[in-house]
C-alpha cells in the first residue's frame, strides 16, 4: 500500500499504520506528508489519492483514514516515530468508509439523492456508488436529480468520480448544457436503434409498444388528468413524433402538440368483470397508435367507482419511449399533476437535450468510432453453438410467444446487488451474464454463446450534451460472445465476462452507429438467437409520493405487439428489481421448444446465480481481473499470484 501512494507525484512521505477502530478489526491509516507546493490542497488531497490508489488496490487494501501532516514524527535514530502519529478518525462501522459524514453542502445533497436514488439510509462519502447497488441506468437518476438541485453533473463524473467525496470536488466546475426549452419541431433523422426497427419490416409496425397499467391510490381528477396529459407531450418531444418515409429513407417529424385521443376515461364502476374488460380496453388502445398520423401515445383512465381502486394506463410505441424514459414520464406525471390539482404554477425541471439533437449528433460521432470498427468487425464474426430447438419448423412469431419467470428471495438479490459486487468488483450486469453463460453451457454443451446485449445507450460520449431528462428510444443494442474458460467453474466464468464486458468500447454505442449510421458492413455471420436485458431496479428512483399514489396494477394492459410480428430472438431474457426481488423473465417461442425445457434452462441460471453468491465466490479478491489493476499491467495469472500472496499474509496476521 505504501509503495503504491508513494509514486503519488503529492506526496513527500508516507507512513502506513494498522489500528484497531474496534474489536478484533483491524484497519489501515495512511498519514501523508504533501510536497512543498502551494497548489496542492491538503483539504482535497485525500481523495485525490483513493482515486489513484483505486486504480491499483482491491478495496480491502484501501485505508481507512487519510490523515495530514506537515512533518512525519521521527524516533532519535531518525525512524518514522509510530506512537507519537496522532489517531485517526474513529470508526464504528463495519466499513470504516461507510460512516464518513458529509462536510458541505454539497455532499449533503449528494447523499440525499443517492439515499432516495438507492433506496439505502447508511451511506459515508467515500461509498462507491457501483458497489452499493448502484447501475447505469440508476446513475442517469442520480445525474438528474443533482441538476434539478443545482448541481450539475455528468454521466462521465459520475463513472469518473464514483463516491459522494470524489463527486462533490467536480461539481463546483461542471458547465450547465444549453437546451433548448420551447417546443422542439422539425424533422430529424433516425437513431440507429429506430433504424434497426424499420429494417425489421414487421407485419404491422403500428403496434410494437411499451406500456405500463397502474393502480390509482386516491382517484384522480378528469379534468386535471387531461391537462397533465396535454403538459407532458408539450414539454417531452418524442411524444409527438411522426414518422416519414421519403426518397433519402425514413425520418422523424416532430409536430406542435396535438391534445386529440391523448386521454380517454372510462366508466366502469357497473361492471363486474373488470379485469376482462380492462384487457379488451386495452387491446384496443394498444392496436390504435400510428407512427404515420399518431398518436404515439394515449392515457386512459379506469372508473371502477367509489368502492374500487381506478386503474391509468399509459400507452407508448417502442420507438418515441424506452425504460429510463418512463421513470422520467412518472416523475413528471406525479409533479404535474399534483401542481395542477393545487392550483399552483405549472412549472418543471428544465428540458436537457432533445432527442432531435441527439439524433443529429450521433451522425457526427460515427467519425469518431470509425476506430472501433476492427473490434465490431471481430464481434459480428463471432461463431458459438447454436441452441437446441425441441421443433424445427414451427414460426417464431408474437402469437406463439410464451414466457417463464424465475426469481431469487429477497435476502439473495440483496446480497446480489450490496455485497457481490463489493466483493468481486462486478457490475450488476457482469454477474448476471456471468451466470446466463453458465446456464446456456449446461444447456447446449458449448463453451461459447453469442448473445445480443441491450444497454440503455445514454452514453456520455459528447461533452455538451445531457439526455438525463430527455424522452425517447435511446437502447443500444451489439453482439457479445461470451466464452468460459474450459473448467466452466462459477469464478472463472465471472472473471471471463467482466473482462468481456470491459473490452466493450463505450458499453456498445459504436456498434449501431457503425452499421446504420456510417455504412459499415457488420452484419453477424450466424444470426443471434439470445437476447439479455437488465432493465435495472425499477422500484428505485421513486419518490415516496409517487410510489404510494402510483402501484403496479394485477390486470393485463393489453398486447403489446401484434401477435403477427416476427420475435427478435429464440430466447429473449428481461431483467428487473420490483419489490428488492430479482426476476427475470424467460420469453421463448412455443413453436420452437417445450415449456419445461426452458423452465430447466431458467431455473440453471437461479441455480448459476447462487453458485456466485457461494462463500468461494464471494471470497476477497476470488474474482478479480486484470481490469480491477489498471496501473499494475498484470496478466491474470500474474494476478493470482499476487492476490494469493495477499491472502496468505492476511491469514496469518488474522492468526497471530
Amino acid at each position: 500500500v505504501a509503495a503504491v501512494l508513494s509514486t503519488h507525484p503529492q506526496v513527500r512521505e508516507l507512513a502506513i499504520l494498522v489500528y484497531e477502530p474496534a474489536a478484533e478489526r483491524r484497519q489501515l491509516a495512511a498519514y501523508v506528508v504533501p510536497v512543498p507546493d502551494a497548489s496542492v490542497n491538503a483539504a482535497e488531497l485525500p481523495d485525490a489519492l483513493r482515486r489513484y490508489a483505486r486504480e491499483t488496490l482491491p478495496d480491502y487494501m484501501m485505508p481507512a483514514a487519510f490523515v495530514i501532516l506537515d512533518t512525519l514524527p521521527l524516533t532519535p535514530n531518525g525512524k518514522v516515530d509510530r506512537k507519537a502519529l496522532p489517531a485517526p478518525y474513529q470508526v464504528n462501522d463495519e466499513r470504516a468508509d461507510a460512516i464518513a459524514l458529509p462536510q458541505s453542502p454539497t455532499e449533503e445533497t449528494l447523499i440525499t439523492i443517492w439515499r432516495q436514488t438507492l433506496g439505502i439510509e447508511q451511506i459515508g462519502i467515500h461509498d462507491n456508488f457501483f458497489e452499493i447497488g448502484g447501475d447505469s441506468i440508476l446513475s442517469i437518476q442520480v445525474i438528474s436529480r443533482a441538476n434539478q438541485a443545482g448541481l450539475q453533473i455528468s454521466p462521465r463524473d459520475l463513472f469518473q468520480s464514483p463516491t459522494i467525496a470524489e463527486l462533490a470536488t467536480v461539481v463546483r466546475t461542471a458547465k450547465p448544457i444549453d437546451a433548448e426549452q420551447g417546443q422542439v419541431t422539425g424533422i430529424a433523422p433516425l437513431t440507429p436503434i429506430q433504424r434497426w426497427f424499420f429494417e425489421r419490416e414487421f407485419a404491422q409496425p403500428n403496434h410494437w409498444n411499451q406500456s405500463v397499467l397502474m393502480e390509482i391510490a386516491t382517484p384522480l381528477e378528469r379534468e386535471h388528468l387531461a391537462t397533465t396529459a396535454i403538459r407532458l407531450i408539450e414539454h417531452h418531444d418524442a411524444l409527438r413524433a411522426r414518422f416519414l418515409h421519403i426518397e433519402q429513407g425514413w425520418r422523424i417529424q416532430y409536430i406542435a402538440a396535438d391534445t386529440t385521443q391523448l386521454l380517454d376515461w372510462i366508466d366502469m364502476s357497473q361492471t363486474e368483470d373488470v379485469a376482462a374488460a380492462i384487457e379488451a380496453v386495452a387491446n384496443t388502445i394498444q392496436a390504435s397508435l400510428n407512427l404515420f398520423d399518431g398518436p404515439l401515445i394515449r392515457f386512459v383512465y379506469f372508473d371502477l367507482g367509489p368502492q374500487r381502486t381506478h386503474r391509468l394506463l399509459i400507452a407508448a410505441h417502442h420507438l418515441v419511449i424506452d425504460g429510463v424514459s418512463w421513470r422520467i414520464l412518472f416523475d413528471d406525471l406525479q409533479s404535474l399533476y399534483q401542481q395542477i390539482a393545487q392550483g399552483a404554477e405549472i412549472q418543471l425541471p428544465p428540458k436537457t437535450t432533445s432527442f432531435k439533437r441527439w439524433a443529429e449528433r450521433l451522425a457526427d460521432y460515427a467519425q469518431t468510432a470509425a476506430g472501433e470498427l476492427d473490434y465490431w468487425r471481430e464481434a459480428a464474426a463471432a461463431r458459438s453453438t447454436r441452441l437446441p430447438r425441441d421443433m424445427v419448423a414451427g414460426q417464431n412469431t408474437v402469437a406463439a410467444g410464451r414466457s417463464v419467470v424465475v426469481s431469487l428471495s429477497e435476502e439473495e438479490t440483496e446480497r446480489l446487488l450490496r455485497e457481490l459486487p463489493r466483493r468481486c468488483n462486478a457490475e450488476i450486469n457482469e454477474i448476471l451474464l456471468a451466470a446466463l453463460a453458465l446456464a446456456l453451457s449446461r444447456w447446449t454443451g458449448g463453451r461459447t454463446h453469442l448473445i445480443e446485449l441491450e444497454g440503455h445507450g445514454r452514453e456520455p460520449i459528447f461533452d455538451d450534451i445531457d439526455i438525463s431528462r430527455t424522452v425517447g428510444w435511446f437502447t443500444s443494442a451489439y453482439p457479445l460472445a461470451l466464452t468460459l474458460p474450459p473448467d466452466r467453474n462459477p469464478v472463472g466464468a465471472l472473471r471471463t465476462v467482466k473482462e468481456r464486458l470491459r473490452a466493450v468500447p463505450q458499453h456498445g454505442i459504436g456498434y449501431g452507429v457503425l452499421r446504420y449510421l456510417s455504412g459499415a458492413a457488420l452484419q453477424n455471420t450466424q444470426p443471434v438467437e439470445v437476447g439479455f436485458n437488465y432493465l435495472g431496479q425499477l422500484d428505485r428512483g421513486f419518490d415516496e409520493a409517487t410510489t404510494t399514489t402510483f402501484q403496479p396494477a394485477d390486470e393485463s394492459g393489453g398486447e403489446l405487439v401484434d401477435p403477427q410480428n416476427e420475435r427478435d430472438y429464440l430466447l429473449e431474457i428481461n431483467g428487473v428489481v420490483m419489490n428488492g426481488i430479482l426476476s427475470l423473465d424467460w420469453s421463448y417461442s412455443s413453436n420452437l421448444h417445450r415449456r419445461e425445457t426452458i423452465v430447466r434452462v431458467a431455473e440453471g441460471f437461479i441455480a448459476a446465480l447462487r453458485e456466485l453468491l457461494a462463500d468461494e465466490v464471494r471470497a476477497e479478491g476470488s474474482a478479480y481481473t486484470p481490469s480491477d489493476f489498471k496501473l499494475a499491467n498484470l496478466d491474470q495469472r500474474k494476478l493470482d499470484k499476487v492476490l494469493s500472496r495477499v491472502g496468505k499474509n492476511k491469514k496469518e496476521r488474522s492468526t497471530r
